[in-house]
């Protein structure tokens, strides 16, 4: 696996999370199912019994992704924090973890854009070959 490919594995995931939030979000609100108090549709009660199946469905499979990214998370904080170097150390941090843009990265670290792409490709070549280091142990 890439350096890029194995970072953005947080982003990937959470947008897989906000996607499933979205699905859920919308079985409730197109269908008036209000899941406080009993549903008003009684008769018929078949379609009301689909979609809160399908919404369980989802809500376990986004319990599931958010182990996952839990998961992802701690693993790229661990490779992140074995980097040398302050900036290397923060630029991937912020990119990867928090999931910011180069501009507000940039102005956080009080840098140009151009020097956190420079720290930020430094890091990647180092990723890398942690990557490649740690695939040779197994």
């Amino acid at each position: 696996m890439e350096a890029i490919e194995y970072l953005e594995q947080v982003r990937r995931i959470d947008a897989q999370m906000r996607i499933i939030q979205a699905q859920v979000n919308n079985i409730v609100e197109l269908s008036g199912l209000n899941y406080d108090k009993i549903p008003a549709q009684t008769i018929g009660g078949s379609k009301t019994e689909r979609l809160a199946m399908y919404r369980i469905e989802l809500l376990n499979e986004y319990e599931d992704k958010r182990n996952e990214l839990t998961s992802a998370r701690l693993e790229v904080v661990s490779t992140i924090l074995e980097l040398k170097g302050r900036y290397k150390v923060e630029v991937m941090y912020k990119r990867y973890i928090e999931l910011k843009r180069w501009r507000k990265i940039a102005r956080e670290l009080h840098l140009s854009e151009s020097m956190v792409f420079k720290v930020h490709s430094a890091a990647i070549e180092d990723v890398n070959r942690m990557l490649k280091d740690y695939s040779k142990l197994q």
